[in-house]
Formats: C-alpha cells, structure tokens, sequence
C-alpha cells in the first residue's frame, strides 16, 4: 500500500504549536512545515489549536 503523505513527527507537532502561537498564517506554516493547508488545519484542530480569525473589513470611505 502507498501513502500518500508523510506522517507527523514530534518535531513537526512542536513547529506548528510554535508557529500558531505566534499568531503566523495558515500559508505560512504550511509553506514552513511544506505541507498542504488542508493538512495544517486538520492537525491544528488536533491538536486543539486555534489560528486567529482575520476579519476582512472594508476601508472606510472619505
């Protein structure tokens, strides 16, 4: 049988909680642990860890 990923290491598990504690993005950590997004958040929630929310507002007018 083949996998189709590479399993989570200690050290793996350990970048993440300190990059998501630190408040960096999902791409970010993804692209710094070279995984899927899809991946990250998966094993975030895991994990129990919460990304921040990022609320997209609109500029105010002048």
């Amino acid at each position: 049988m083949i996998r189709r990923y590479r399993p989570w290491t200690p050290e793996d598990g350990k970048l993440l909680r300190a990059l998501v504690e630190s408040g960096a993005s999902v791409t970010l950590v993804a692209a710094k642990l070279n995984r899927t997004i899809t991946a990250i958040l998966v094993r975030a929630k895991l994990m129990r860890l919460p990304f921040r929310k990022i609320r997209l507002t609109a500029k105010p007018r002048s």
